[in-house]
């Protein structure tokens, strides 16, 4: 599955906002969904952004990036 692509009024169209599903953060961060929901209520993990008036949840790619290198940074 391809990461979903918005571009936001407060971002340059060479700069879109990407977002991606749960599958695709599972593919950069190999966490348990539970682990993560862990994290998050800790503070340590990027919060999911919620589609209005649906369940599905989107992480920010970027958000994951910099999460990625902090754990890089940190070993």
């Amino acid at each position: 599955m391809e990461a979903t692509q918005v571009a936001m009024q407060e971002t340059s169209p060479s700069n879109p906002i990407v977002f991606l599903n749960w599958e695709e953060v599972q593919k950069r961060i190999p966490m348990s969904y539970s682990a993560v929901q862990l994290q998050i209520k800790e503070g340590a993990f990027p919060k999911p952004v919620k589609r209005p008036g649906g369940r599905s949840v989107f992480w920010v790619e970027s958000e994951i990036t910099e999460y990625q290198e902090q754990l890089m940074a940190n070993r």
